[in-house]
């Protein structure tokens, strides 16, 4: 409930190389109601990612005023994120850092403003259902491919389930041991690219991306039970010369992708 404005340099000033930590700056009055505004006066993680994350979200609409903005995030998140507020509008990088561990209640809708990722370090609980998905968008009011960066998942122990994916340009990057299940990845330029070992691609419908699954970098990724169709091509599979690759592709219905519904490079 502090009035933090007119300030000739930053209304709000974050420094050290702490991307992890959170600094709790809800509530206040900063000047103006406009977002964009209130972001120019502060530095933080949105500004640099080795920074903490300011969490100004909700702020004040004037001195000792309600609470509005409660549907917009970026930087580090940590705990759960509520359907009562959502759909969120993402304003920048997300992260959940190696010390984060953040819940995403089924149904939670959030829409990129910009070229924007979610980063998972640490652990993410996104589990929906199949009448209420987790849906991650654009924010552009005529979508394309390519509006927003994508999911990047680096950790694993992650639960992905009934996510509805589209317009980025890797929907999601699956980097460590991890499974997308039952889910509609739509309009990216990449679908789900695999870039580690035993990943696995489940039960899911992959269409109208470039490319429906990338698996690189020799790695096995297990492609099971999927939908993958309309995409230019279906089943990217990129085999590097130094270790070859495994992957196993079983029990799909792959057609009508307009390039290759499977296609397998590299020298190996």
């Amino acid at each position: 409930n502090n009035s933090i404005h007119s300030n000739t340099g930053q209304n709000l000033k974050v420094t050290g190389n702490a991307y992890w930590v959170i600094i709790n700056a809800e509530n206040n009055w900063w000047g103006s109601q406009n977002v964009n505004t209130i972001m120019a006066g502060i530095t933080d993680y949105a500004d640099n990612p080795a920074l903490p994350t300011a969490d100004i979200f909700p702020y004040l609409d004037a001195p000792n005023g309600n609470p509005i903005g409660q549907s917009y995030m970026y930087g580090a998140q940590n705990g759960t994120i509520s359907l009562s507020n959502s759909p969120y509008t993402v304003l920048g990088n997300m992260i959940v850092t190696g010390f984060g561990n953040v819940t995403i209640q089924p149904g939670v809708e959030f829409k990129f403003a910009g070229n924007y990722a979610l980063q998972v370090d640490g652990v993410l609980n996104a589990a929906g259902t199949a009448s209420q998905r987790i849906k991650f968008t654009s924010n552009q009011t005529a979508p394309a491919r390519g509006d927003w960066a994508g999911l990047s998942i680096s950790s694993a122990g992650n639960t992905l389930n009934y996510l509805h994916v589209e317009y980025a340009n890797t929907g999601v990057a699956i980097g460590n041991a991890g499974i997308v299940d039952n889910s509609i990845i739509v309009n990216n330029n990449t679908g789900v690219s695999s870039s580690f070992l035993s990943a696995t691609i489940q039960n899911s419908t992959i269409q109208n991306n470039d490319r429906g699954v990338y698996s690189h970098l020799g790695v096995t990724t297990n492609i099971v039970n999927n939908v993958i169709t309309n995409n230019t091509d279906g089943i990217y599979v990129l085999c590097p010369w130094n270790n070859g690759c495994t992957p196993v592709i079983s029990n799909n219905s792959i057609h009508s992708n307009t390039g290759q519904n499977l296609k397998v490079t590299g020298n190996a």
